[in-house]
């Protein structure tokens, strides 16, 4: 029986995923299998896993038609037979000693869960990781590790100095979290919801002080995706996080109070993107998405109380699209403007 499962959604990452399987049968740690997940590709990467298969006998691959990258995971969560799970992303990869860690970890304190912190090293297209490869590797061999040990998850959620909404890049246990499912049908931040359902089921929490995973920054992500159903799913991800919260959570006030002082930032960024957007959405997703704000700050107990949200309402609901696309878009459009080349 293999000691860790890794699950590996794929969806049209050909020009990537050979890099993917490598990084993973590189391993140092070789008690493990990997469920690839097909998820109806039609750029040859199930070709590709099918080829990686036939060479080695702990890929497993399992075709489906397209799903949506939740339900992928899902496949391969009904599919473990490790006593440890992890997920890696078909374009993504993890450095060769990163099961060798892992397994470190659980002989020694028997986590329920394991998470890097940073939570991944972000790479873009054409950059070799080779010097950085060695740099992990160099801090493994010294043990130079830094380990902490959370008992109560729920304060990792609400850290600023801990990242969390991923599921890559962590390690979880399948006896205590093989049961969890990430929503089908949900494509944006699918992961927190599923994070902040483990750290309210408490256990035992390791986070390590070491990056071991690199995660593909690449144009296509949908994380650059201002479409109304990202917008709408990022909006309806932290609502669905205040739920859980609440639910789950004794005196959840303080908590919600902490979780939105981290995240808002990340919130009302999302808005900007909307704003900027805006003269692009109908008016019925237009007011849709204002419900979606309004839902989720309520939740929070915060107000809406941006100008910007006021004036959006009031324009929507008087119809007044073409004043529109003149007093709002063009200045906010300009401000981005005006931040990028300040960036640089």
């Amino acid at each position: 029986m293999p000691f860790f499962s890794i699950i590996i959604p794929v969806y049209n990452v050909a020009p990537y995923l050979r890099e993917c399987l490598d990084s993973v049968l590189a391993q140092t740690f070789t008690n493990w299998e990997a469920i690839c997940v097909d998820d109806g590709s039609i750029d040859g990467s199930g070709d590709i896993l099918d080829e990686y298969a036939s060479r080695d006998h702990r890929l497993r691959v399992i075709h489906q038609p397209n799903a949506g990258v939740s339900a992928a995971r899902n496949v391969g969560l009904n599919a473990i037979e490790g006593e440890y799970f992890l997920f890696v992303d078909g374009d993504d990869m993890i450095p060769i000693c990163t099961l060798d860690v892992y397994k470190g970890l659980i002989s020694e304190i028997a986590p329920d869960a394991i998470y890097s912190n940073p939570i991944y090293l972000r790479f873009h297209d054409g950059e070799t990781l080779r010097s950085v490869q060695s740099e992990v590797s160099s801090a493994v061999e010294a043990k130079k590790i830094e380990v902490k040990v959370l008992h109560n998850a729920i304060d990792r959620i609400v850290s600023h100095d801990a990242p969390v909404g991923c599921v890559w890049g962590g390690c979880f246990s399948a006896r205590r979290f093989g049961d969890i499912r990430l929503p089908n049908g949900v494509r944006i931040m699918e992961d927190l919801r599923c994070c902040v359902e483990m750290a309210c089921r408490g256990g035992r929490f390791a986070e390590l002080k070491l990056p071991l995973y690199f995660y593909r920054d690449r144009a296509g992500s949908a994380v650059y995706n201002h479409s109304f159903d990202s917008m709408k799913a990022t909006f309806a991800a932290h609502y669905y996080v205040s739920e859980v919260i609440a639910s789950n959570v004794v005196a959840p006030e303080s908590v919600l109070a902490a979780y939105w002082t981290k995240y808002q930032s990340h919130y009302w960024m999302m808005w900007f993107g909307v704003v900027k957007e805006w003269y692009r959405y109908r008016r019925w997703q237009r007011q849709d998405l204002l419900s979606s704000v309004r839902q989720t700050c309520n939740a929070f107990g915060v107000k809406p109380s941006l100008v910007y949200y006021r004036v959006l309402k009031i324009m929507n609901d008087l119809r007044l699209d073409v004043p529109y696309a003149i007093i709002i878009t063009v200045p906010v459009r300009l401000v981005s403007k005006i931040h990028s080349l300040v960036l640089r």
